[in-house]
């Protein structure tokens, strides 16, 4: 988990100005404790096993929908999150 948690830490940094990568992973950590409690809680009571089911099944469904970029640049391949000019070779996708 020390390793993920560096790797990730890294990843952000690299990807976000410093505010946004402290808020990032304020939000990161708040979600990843409310999980923490949520599943080690009800677990006890053998709900949390369906619970975890239902929320890794969301999760994925998520990920799918929003974390492919849907375009592509028509002229080097860079993924595009809307039609229009693409920021790695300033190529106009319409």
């Amino acid at each position: 988990m020390i390793i993920v948690g560096i790797a990730a830490l890294d990843d952000v940094r690299r990807q976000l100005p410093l505010p946004d990568s402290l808020i990032y992973c304020l939000g990161l950590a708040g979600v990843c404790a409310f999980n923490y409690t949520l599943f080690s809680l009800s677990t006890l009571y053998y709900v949390g096993y369906p619970l975890l089911a239902v929320y890794i099944c969301f999760a994925l469904w998520m990920h799918w929908r929003h974390g492919r970029a849907p375009y592509r640049c028509g002229h080097c391949g860079e993924p595009l999150k809307a039609k229009g000019i693409c920021p790695k070779c300033g190529a106009n996708n319409v």
